[in-house]
């Protein structure tokens, strides 16, 4: 294939890809509240309301 990313913007990705899975794996409840509050990310709100009450999550409808 004639494309390929940017090393800067591989880079960036993957810092933030680290970054991501540090804080989902020691901070998992805060991190599932830090995607909720700030949109969701990739898939639906519903699925990680039910990962977060899989951790532990007192999840209260508002």
């Amino acid at each position: 294939a004639g494309y390929a990313f940017a090393k800067g913007h591989s880079a960036s990705y993957a810092v933030e890809s680290y970054q991501s899975l540090y804080l989902k794996t020691y901070f998992p409840l805060e991190y599932m509240v830090a995607v909720l509050n700030n949109g969701g990310g990739f898939y639906s709100p519903e699925l990680y309301v039910h990962e977060a009450r899989i951790l532990g999550g007192n999840i209260q409808a508002p």
